[in-house]
């Protein structure tokens, strides 16, 4: 009995999806990859979470542990190395341009259409994060969210579930972060508010909102005690406030060029198409889907301004809507046309791959300009670690950890690390401290009562071996008071470059004195 495969024109657009995902998703690991700042926070929470550890029991952070779910399964399953995180990540991204291309397809945009924002998406948004980072997860997550409300407001079939998956989502986005999932509650409420205007049930927003609230119990009430209060960083000051109306108000007006002229653009097809729409339920329910994304777009500018240039998820959202209203002549099925947008796509936003190219290529710099930085510089290279398989250190902080682990410890030493090198608990080895805060950030990650109690067992002399981490040109950024104590009690040994590419910062290490 044969099995024959028809290839119709829709199963080979969805295969073109499915390797064009996989494709961008996973060429970075194709390199090895410089150490990123503040990667140890992802590794640290999935390696303990996946050994056991329960976030706010065992260990305190300031955001919820939505974030580690992808990659402490797949510690789990694959091991702790750091290129495991490239891994999870890889995955996540792949599950990200599929869910975005289906949630297109919602609104009958064509199948090539849909395809070529797909990789508007990939090239601009999800081809950034190679490192896993919260923020993407977030709206990862936010993004699922609005999928399953744009299902339960367009589809009658299944309207209860899709409603009670957007409520998990929306939570789920809310615990790995508030600002995204802040924005997910609201925003997909909308969506069923406006449902209301075309005769939608209010009982979908009802089931909406208890989705969210019976999700938000089942995973805050286990580990409810007093220390989940780190997850709104205890209220102390000098922790700021994420909503500043002048600081939204100054990003809007000085800034956000390309989502204004976006807007514009919306806003004219708006004007001219108001009529159509009142009477489309799809047009209207896809324009105001792009609008809410532009919305969280300036939002989250400002409310996640670390890492940079990591809001460009509307360009997607915005070429669908363009190459359907404005283009919608042209067959983008003639392989002429939808390659030369393509090609025109790809060097258009050259910037983002421009720096793979430049390694497979190797073009060399003809400029003539000079850098009067006084920052060290140092060669990094990869390093011979398991943990840090494929991964590039600077030469000096390889050397370091070298010395670390020469050091006479004892078997399964009491370490307090506050450096970037968590993953010295698999070199070492050594079991994570338990009660402590996952992030040594002042003010954000630690508090003065936690800094006194470390204090106090550092003068104690609790721990084999102390790592710190100092960083002066972030003001306060790591405890100096432990530092102080350390001096006094602890032994100094060594001093290396910690992996930062500013090259201003350095790892201390402490043992005790000889009795």
């Amino acid at each position: 009995m044969s099995f024959k495969i028809q290839y119709t024109e829709k199963l080979t657009i969805e295969l073109l999806v499915v390797l064009f995902a996989l494709g961008i998703s996973f060429f970075p690991l194709l390199f090895n990859l410089p150490f990123r700042d503040n990667i140890y926070l992802s590794w640290e929470g999935a390696y303990r979470i996946a050994n056991g550890d329960i976030p706010f029991k065992d260990f305190y952070m300031p955001f919820g542990y939505g974030y580690f779910i992808f990659i402490a399964l797949f510690f789990k399953l694959f091991g702790s190395g750091l290129t495991v995180l490239l891994w999870a990540q890889a995955f996540l991204n792949t599950l990200f341009l599929f869910v975005f291309y289906r949630l297109i397809l919602l609104f009958d945009i064509k199948r090539e259409i849909a395809l070529i924002s797909t990789f508007v998406m990939g090239l601009t948004y999800t081809f950034l994060f190679f490192w896993p980072w919260y923020n993407q997860t977030a709206f990862f997550f936010n993004l699922v969210a609005l999928y399953f409300a744009c299902l339960a407001v367009l589809k009658e079939k299944r309207s209860f579930l899709h409603a009670v998956l957007a409520g998990v989502f929306a939570f789920l986005a809310f615990f790995t972060k508030q600002d995204y999932g802040g924005l997910a509650l609201v925003f997909v409420l909308f969506l069923f508010l406006v449902n209301l205007f075309f005769g939608g049930s209010v009982k979908s927003i009802g089931t909406y909102l208890a989705s969210f609230a019976l999700t938000a119990a089942l995973f805050i009430l286990p580990v409810y005690n007093q220390a989940f209060s780190y997850w709104f960083n205890l209220g102390q000051a000098p922790h700021e406030s994420r909503i500043d109306i002048s600081r939204l108000l100054t990003e809007v007006f000085a800034g956000s060029e390309w989502e204004k002229l976006v807007l514009l653009i919306v806003g004219i097809l708006l004007i001219y198409k108001w009529k159509v729409l009142l009477k489309d339920k799809k047009k209207f329910f896809f324009y105001t889907l792009v609008l809410i994304i532009l919305a969280e777009t300036i939002i989250t500018k400002e409310t996640s301004r670390l890492p940079k240039d990591t809001t460009t998820y509307f360009y997607g959202f915005f070429f669908a809507l363009f190459l359907t209203e404005l283009f919608s002549f042209i067959d983008f099925k003639k392989l002429k046309y939808g390659l030369t947008l393509v090609c025109l796509i790809f060097f258009l936003f050259s910037s983002k791959y421009w720096s793979y190219a430049n390694r497979i290529l190797k073009f060399k710099s003809t400029g003539t300009a000079k850098t009067t930085s006084a920052k060290p510089s140092y060669v990094w290279a990869s390093a011979p670690f398991l943990s840090f398989n494929k991964v590039y250190l600077p030469k000096p902080t390889i050397t370091g950890i070298k010395e670390i682990l020469a050091l006479n410890l004892p078997s399964n030493p009491k370490v307090l690390n506050m450096s970037e090198l968590t993953m010295l608990a698999k070199e070492i080895p050594y079991e994570p401290l338990k009660k402590v805060p996952l992030w040594y950030h002042l003010h954000v990650g630690i508090f003065d009562k936690q800094v006194e109690g470390l204090r106090e067992a550092i003068e104690k002399g609790a721990f084999d071996l102390v790592l710190f981490e100092d960083i002066p040109n972030l003001d306060n950024f790591y405890p100096y008071a432990l530092q102080t104590q350390l001096r006094k009690s602890y032994k100094l040994v060594t001093v290396f470059p910690a992996p930062r590419k500013d090259g201003n910062s350095f790892i201390e290490v402490y043992i005790k004195y000889a009795h």
